[in-house]
């Protein structure tokens, strides 16, 4: 086909076909430019873990298989009603002994931002005895692993402002 015939079909389409290409291309480019990103994430507050009674969970946990526990990770000062939970939410069980082992400790928000985890030792919470620590670590930057107990290193919280770790003694019998 000539070239002088390629112009007039073109020129004949109907004008919405003509327009069609280029307002689709502009549409595009205005969605990329005005869509909307997400807000910053705000940085995690640090957490304080207490038994479900209140009690401070400093001086350790003693649980034998087949005991409920229930610990309470409140805020230093509560969030704000629209914040994201500060999830995930992930548990580790670390001994001088043996490398870190992770669970998936039951776990539920407030709307402060308290967090609750309840379970049983052997369902929830594996069955190893001896001595050793439960860490519950919040948000998605935390460390895993062999990391985790580094940044830990003996303490009971850690983190940074997209994630917190909280560690309670536990004795297992």
């Amino acid at each position: 086909m000539p070239p002088e015939q390629a112009l007039r079909d073109r020129l004949r389409r109907a004008p919405w076909q003509r327009g069609l290409v280029p307002v689709a291309l502009a549409a595009g480019a205005l969605f990329l430019l005005l869509r909307p990103t997400p807000p910053p994430r705000a940085p995690l507050p640090v957490y304080r873990v207490s038994l479900s009674d209140g009690a401070p969970a400093d001086a350790g946990l003693r649980l034998t298989k087949g005991d409920r526990f229930e610990l309470v990770l409140r805020p230093e000062r509560p969030l704000s009603a629209d914040a994201p939970e500060p999830g995930p939410v992930r548990g580790f069980w670390l001994t001088a002994t043996a490398p870190p082992e992770a669970w998936r400790p039951p776990a539920v928000f407030e709307a402060d931002g308290t967090l609750r985890v309840a379970g049983v030792v052997g369902e929830h919470l594996p069955h190893r005895p001896g001595s050793g620590t439960l860490v519950i670590t919040l948000g998605p930057a935390a460390p895993l692993g062999p990391a985790l107990a580094t940044a830990l290193n003996g303490a009971s919280t850690a983190g940074g402002d997209q994630w917190r770790a909280v560690a309670v003694p536990v004795d297992l019998r």
